[in-house]
């Protein structure tokens, strides 16, 4: 019996190409079709919609505190004007009580906890909520504010499953027993 491929769209190439291929391995290129273009189009412009959306509290976050520049940079070979991030505006305990109040304008997507820095001095962890929608979290961005050492903030992303190990880590730390009462 002669096998009948069942092709499925792996990809495509900006707005020219699209690729299928079948579960055999058998692959296949073709120029997109008018439809296919405006449907891509489209596509982009609801993805690009989404990631606004899902990314609007970090992005306002961004523009409050961070020193962003618009400055020309190569992306495939082309000049275009982007925004670089060229620090923080602030630093210490004013950047903390700064983004303290900024919080408060988001409750349910931006959480503080206090932690102490390498000087022993109240530090904060800020954690800023990625969200596609209110109940699901696509990551989140977190920051660690030192209030003493001079240093500017660390950031870094955490995807959900980066959440549940340092969650996990934390809750074993948590049952070892402290010296202090």
């Amino acid at each position: 019996m002669k096998h009948r491929h069942s092709m499925k769209v792996i990809g495509w190439t900006g707005l020219k190409s699209i690729t299928r291929r079948c579960v055999c391995g058998h692959e296949v290129s073709r120029p997109m079709t008018k439809r296919e273009i405006w449907a891509r189009k489209k596509a982009d412009l609801s993805d690009e919609v989404e990631s606004q959306r899902q990314n609007r509290v970090c992005h306002e976050f961004d523009r409050t505190f961070r020193v962003l520049e618009n400055r020309p940079v190569t992306i495939g070979g082309k000049k275009v004007k982007s925004l670089v991030d060229t620090g923080w505006k602030y630093e210490g305990y004013e950047f903390m009580s700064r983004v303290r109040k900024w919080a408060k304008k988001y409750p349910n997507d931006v959480y503080i906890c206090g932690i102490d820095d390498a000087h022993f001095a109240s530090s904060d962890i800020v954690f800023i909520l990625h969200r596609p929608s209110p109940k699901r979290i696509w990551g989140t961005t977190v920051i660690v504010i030192t209030q003493c050492d001079g240093k500017p903030p660390k950031e870094f992303f955490m995807y959900p499953g980066h959440a549940s190990g340092i969650l996990e880590t934390l809750q074993e730390i948590g049952k070892l027993k402290s010296r202090f009462p």
